[in-house]
């Protein structure tokens, strides 16, 4: 059985860099807009492939305001007024999990970016990192004394060398294919032996459960 052990997040809505560690039962505790629903709502982000069409931010919310969305998360918006607390965003948000038989773990998750002058956001790719025990310290590199977030296009490069150096024999998987994504994430690299979870069944579950 694989469970989820961390989440990080790299400029995602109040979270310009986090690692949160996923212990047994965790609980996010805090006043309204410190940013707990995000935390569920990055989680189904990476689990339902960044399809848009499919997630469903922030169910408590609803009739009460409508601005939440990957974009606005991406940008660090707060309120009704569009603006966030960034003018463009590199956002990664992955997620951890670990095989509680032999301790391995695998890290999947997504790219996207933002911009404040545009009014969607992008989906720049999906990963599955077999063996890799990813943190936000791998998708960060400093440039005359700052962190900068490692775009896309290079990052795919690092992955495939952690990938390799983890000594795993499983392929790593980088795709724009949010439906791939979510089947291979699902059937090859979370199940259980044995198990057969049908990818629909699972986002139609999870879309249910987000609504509670």
């Amino acid at each position: 059985m694989k469970l989820l052990k961390r989440i990080c997040l790299l400029q995602f809505f109040l979270y310009e860099r986090q690692d949160l560690e996923i212990d047994g039962h965790t609980a996010f505790l805090g006043p309204n807009g410190t940013g707990k629903t995000c935390l569920l709502d990055a989680i189904q982000t990476v689990m339902l492939g960044a399809d848009a069409g499919k997630v469903h931010f922030n169910a408590q919310a609803d009739g009460k305001r409508k601005d939440r969305s990957l974009r606005s998360y991406c940008l660090g918006v707060q309120d009704q007024s569009g603006h966030g607390c960034r003018s463009q965003a590199s956002t990664y948000i992955a997620l951890v999990f670990e095989d509680q038989a032999s301790g391995e773990r695998v890290s999947a998750g997504v790219s996207l970016s933002a911009r404040q002058d545009t009014s969607q956001h992008t989906v720049n790719g999906l990963f599955i990192l077999p063996g890799v025990d990813l943190t936000t310290a791998e998708l960060v590199e400093r440039r005359e004394g700052q962190e900068h977030v490692i775009s896309w296009r290079d990052i795919q490069p690092h992955f495939k060398d952690l990938v390799q150096r983890s000594g795993t024999a499983r392929s790593i998987v980088i795709t724009q294919n949010q439906g791939d994504f979510v089947r291979k994430l699902l059937l090859d690299y979370l199940a259980a032996p044995g198990d057969n979870p049908n990818p629909d069944m699972f986002r139609r579950a999870f879309q249910r459960a987000m609504q509670l």
